[in-house]
């Protein structure tokens, strides 16, 4: 890959992989990495009162509601 190839988007999931939080951290420092550890979801797989829109759904029954919402944004 190189800088003038592909979308420029770059997918991070600093909270569920040590290279992601690496990453983040190098950029932010590790203080600052703490506040991109965001997981609304729960041990049972829904989602948490931090996605308050969601919260209770499982996450795979929630796809068409959160497609729904992002559409009419």
């Amino acid at each position: 890959m190189t800088t003038d190839s592909g979308t420029g988007i770059v997918h991070e999931a600093p909270a569920f992989g040590a290279d992601d939080y690496e990453l983040i951290a190098g950029v932010l420092g590790k203080d600052n990495a703490q506040a991109w550890l965001f997981d609304p979801v729960n041990e049972h797989g829904e989602f948490t009162t931090d996605a308050p829109d969601f919260a209770g759904q499982n996450v795979i029954e929630a796809n068409s509601s959160i497609i729904k919402e992002l559409k009419s944004r």
